[in-house]
């Protein structure tokens, strides 16, 4: 492999990580956001019954909120085994030592820095191919591929960042309009 080829791959790597690094960092936070937000919604369900006593859903707001704490519960254990933090880290540790690795090569030895950058490759998780098209997505990635590859990848890619713009969205609404419509029944 020569010189050029090398420092492309492992430039790749490196901005794939970078990439993985802040999606897992904006993951953690929505996560944190919304079981917070989820708790404090129930919460204020559970207490509306005391102040809003006319509402047609009285009878089922201790069904609604038991279950709903359940659900919040539920997804903090699975969102804590997750530990997007730790694995943001090593997304940066990562990239950190593939930057070692393409000094390495610019200065010295070609066969070091392939052997720097095998050793990294090995010993850190890898990214999700939305990473890498990410960083890759106005250009094709290799010249076998055809043009509807290339859009197929740019739809697959436009479809998953319009659901990261959608779920939370819909997520913070969800509550608000369930709470609007126990409060206003008539609406």
């Amino acid at each position: 492999m020569e010189k050029n080829q090398l420092l492309n791959r492992v430039w790749n790597s490196k901005k794939s990580r970078m990439n993985a690094e802040a999606r897992l960092i904006a993951l953690n936070f929505y996560a944190s956001f919304f079981l917070s937000y989820y708790g404090v919604t129930f919460l204020c369900f559970q207490l509306s019954s005391k102040f809003f006593p006319q509402s047609v859903f009285i009878s089922q707001i201790d069904w609604m909120a038991t279950s709903s704490s359940l659900v919040v519960m539920v997804f903090s254990i699975i969102v804590g085994s997750q530990d997007l933090k730790n694995k943001s880290r090593d997304m940066k540790k990562c990239y950190v030592e593939l930057s070692e690795a393409e000094e390495i090569i610019e200065n010295g030895s070609l066969d070091d820095g392939y052997r720097k950058y095998n050793e990294i490759m090995k010993k850190y998780d890898n990214h999700l191919v939305f990473d890498y098209w990410k960083i890759n997505l106005f250009k094709k990635l290799n010249s076998s591929e055809s043009g509807f590859d290339c859009g197929l990848r740019h739809t697959i890619y436009f479809l998953y960042k319009l659901l990261s713009y959608v779920v939370p969205l819909t997520l913070f609404l969800v509550p608000i309009i369930v709470f609007v419509k126990y409060i206003y029944p008539s609406l």
